[in-house]
């Protein structure tokens, strides 16, 4: 091989060398979001309404040059569709193959126990902004969760609710094949014993059940002043509307979890739902000037409005946004210890996180009841 041709193919060895710097050089300036949540199935509706609020987000502070200044945000996004085991798949692949940052989701509390060791197992923060079931934080000091839980937001719409409704007898109607719906009977017997309220009959179901018109009809008979849910949308907006049909007017109070902060259970019991009671860590017609800025930009993307689990999601990312602008270090350990940090103003009004990586306190929660066919200040 002569000088020049020998140069060459040492031009051509050093150039091939260096594409896998350029291309980590490439990627240097974005931070992996990885994003679990349920985007296709019967539980669809809860993801992919936080998934709006987290792009909606995403778009936002990458549009005002990102974090750090100009290091911006990718979403690399997996579908869990409600199963658990697909959850923690989505969690190994998110980590092993695409060596994400940090795991916004899953969705469900089922899925985020699920796929929570995965993410301590590897030193990944993980934050979750819909799961509500006990101790998910609980896993390890890498799990957060800015949503409220069930045992927030249970005893408030109780006590709230007893300031203008007669609450003496209930009965309490709980899907007993989900983890999260077992958590709030828990928490209602609990509530109800700390208000001096009787529980007169109890009403076990599976999720998939659809006619409850013989425990209606016996808890009629009861003669109870009101009836507690622990059940996501569907089966909520049957009980509702049976009941209804089978008599139950609107002096029996129907109070829900956190699963009924839904437009979609309007939608789906009509006039049946008018009257129930549910509390929030947010409300969309807050006149707070950053929850009407966030309304007003959601409207204009989607063409909708937000529900709670939109603001939810935008919140979630909005706060990780925050914590990466504080980092010390561009490592796991540094971003969990700057989420952990976390002192701002939100969506839902002064938010910070207690030790063990819960909210530490309710901040603007409101009880909401059904009016008219809107979600209403009770």
């Amino acid at each position: 091989m002569n000088a020049k041709a020998c140069r060459s193919a040492l031009r051509t060895l050093l150039w091939a060398s260096m594409l896998p710097w350029c291309a980590a050089l490439a990627h240097a300036d974005e931070i992996k979001v990885g994003v679990i949540q349920v985007l296709t199935g019967p539980n669809a509706r809860f993801g992919a309404q936080t998934y709006s609020g987290i792009q909606l987000a995403a778009e936002e502070i990458n549009a005002g040059g990102g974090v750090k200044g100009s290091v911006k945000l990718r979403l690399i996004t997996e579908d869990s569709t409600g199963n658990k085991e697909q959850a923690v798949s989505a969690m190994r692949r998110l980590i092993a193959n695409e060596k994400v940052d940090v795991v916004v989701g899953p969705t469900l509390s089922a899925e985020s126990i699920a796929a929570a060791p995965v993410a301590c197992q590897r030193g990944i923060p993980m934050l979750t902004v819909n799961a509500t079931a006990k101790g998910i934080p609980d896993v390890c000091q890498f799990i957060f969760r800015t949503s409220l839980s069930e045992r927030q937001l249970i005893p408030l719409s109780v006590k709230n609710a007893m300031t203008k409704h007669k609450m003496a007898r209930v009965a309490i109607f709980y899907a007993n094949d989900d983890p999260n719906m077992v958590e709030s009977y828990t928490i209602y017997k609990e509530t109800a014993a700390r208000f001096g309220i009787e529980v007169v009959d109890v009403e076990a179901f599976a999720t998939h059940d659809t006619d409850f018109s013989a425990q209606i009809t016996k808890v009629k008979s009861l003669g109870v002043d009101a009836i507690w849910l622990g059940s996501y949308p569907e089966t909520g907006a049957a009980i509702l509307t049976q009941a209804r049909k089978i008599g139950m007017g609107r002096n029996i109070v129907f109070i829900g979890g956190n699963g009924f902060n839904s437009p979609s259970l309007v939608t789906l019991a009509g006039t049946a739902a008018e009257g129930l009671i549910v509390s929030s860590p947010w409300f969309v017609d807050n006149r707070d000037a950053a929850n009407q800025t966030f309304v007003a930009r959601y409207r204009a993307k989607y063409q909708k409005d937000p529900d709670t689990y939109a603001a939810q999601g935008y919140q979630g990312m909005m706060l990780l946004a925050s914590a990466l602008n504080r980092e010390t270090a561009r490592t796991p350990q540094a971003l969990r210890d700057a989420m952990a940090g976390t002192r701002m103003d939100g969506l839902f009004g002064p938010f910070s996180f207690a030790p063990n990586r819960d909210p530490a306190s309710v901040g603007n929660a409101i009880t909401l009841q059904i009016k008219d066919g809107r979600f209403q200040p009770l």
